[in-house]
């Protein structure tokens, strides 16, 4: 039997898949997590996916309600051939439709199919570093999101029925 999976690791996997659906409209867009090492112009596009935190909310009637913060960054490079301020103007709306791809690949659904009570854009977070190495024109965006989930109480792998 395989170990079982965190409720934690499942939501982010939710996020994942979520994210990785937009790459049948974004050619060769590709979806990580935890990425550590810069993004250089052959790894574009990108979505990153990492985890900022997780608190805690109140230890509900049976349940511990949990809120986890993460990062979606993404990564884009303007169109080749063009003079520089052509290809920095694509870069731009190409992350800007990349931004909105995203946004609108998690609002969808904000349950991700029943695991979360909600996921939403974080009102602020703390400053999120974009790694890029790119010699061409590029742009890099972060948005912040918050999930909120609930396990039964002191049980990390399994979500809470209660309403």
């Amino acid at each position: 039997m395989p170990p079982p999976v965190a409720c934690r690791e499942r939501i982010l996997l939710a996020i994942e898949t979520r994210l990785a659906a937009i790459a049948t409209s974004v050619p060769g867009l590709t979806v990580e997590r935890d990425r550590e090492e810069p993004v250089e112009t052959k790894d574009m596009p990108r979505l990153v996916v990492t985890e900022l935190g997780e608190v805690l909310q109140g230890d509900l009637t049976g349940e511990d309600g949990w809120t986890l913060t993460l990062a979606v960054a993404g990564y884009v490079r303007g169109a080749t051939g063009a003079n520089d301020a052509a290809r920095a103007k694509a870069a731009a709306a190409a992350a800007n439709d990349l931004r909105a791809r995203a946004q609108a690949a998690l609002r969808a659904d904000v349950t991700l199919g029943g695991l979360a009570r909600d996921l939403r854009p974080a009102a602020e977070a703390e400053a999120f570093p974009l790694l890029i190495d790119c010699a061409d024109p590029a742009k890099a965006f972060a948005t912040p999101w918050e999930v909120d989930y609930a396990t039964e109480e002191g049980d990390p792998y399994t979500f809470a029925t209660h309403v």
